[in-house]
């Protein structure tokens, strides 16, 4: 009997995507995934590379931190400027948009959800790596990456057309997320 792993990891994601309820992530995750590893390469041998070779002082001698922190902007400025060049793209290429302020807000693109799954692919490269260097970073950068995964996440709470959720589960779920945020945000500032 022959183990089938493309089943076994489309039940997972979908399982994953059904739990948290974003219908959209199964259809994203491998741009979701090919993002991390993007940006993972970037940091480990692209940016090491361009101060090895390009910068007017000696990559090997500088400390740790200052190699990390010139790592990390590498990774960072190739995602907003690859992240910034696809929704300017999007936003003029696009003939015409939904008609109603909540089909916008709510709806689906498939085009809007690639430049966010590239997004969260970031942010997902953006908690390993400030979880492998958390002396460096500290733990609010740890928070940080996680609220990123989370706030971008939420661009997948909208259903492609073969899964159309109800809006009102939408919305209840941004409400509720919004008042989790709210109470996080009061409980964090009264300790």
């Amino acid at each position: 009997m022959a183990l089938d792993l493309s089943s076994i990891k489309k039940h997972a994601i979908n399982g994953f995507a059904n739990f948290l309820n974003l219908p959209a992530l199964p259809f994203h995750v491998n741009e979701v995934l090919v993002s991390a590893a993007f940006y993972f390469t970037m940091y480990t041998f692209i940016g090491p590379w361009l101060l090895k070779n390009k910068a007017p002082f000696d990559y090997a001698k500088l400390p740790e931190a200052r190699r990390t922190l010139w790592n990390d902007w590498t990774a960072s400025l190739s995602q907003s400027i690859i992240n910034t060049a696809l929704a300017f793209y999007i936003i003029i290429s696009q003939k015409a948009l939904p008609a109603t302020p909540q089909e916008r807000m709510l709806g689906y693109d498939s085009q809007v959800e690639s430049v966010v799954a590239l997004a969260t692919g970031y942010f997902v490269f953006h908690l390993y790596q400030t979880t492998k260097d958390s002396h460096l970073d500290g733990y609010l950068m740890i928070l940080h990456a996680i609220a990123s995964i989370v706030s971008s996440g939420l661009g997948f709470v909208s259903s492609p057309p073969p899964l159309r959720i109800p809006r009102t589960n939408n919305l209840q779920v941004t409400a509720a997320f919004r008042s989790f945020l709210y109470s996080l945000v009061l409980d964090l500032g009264t300790s």
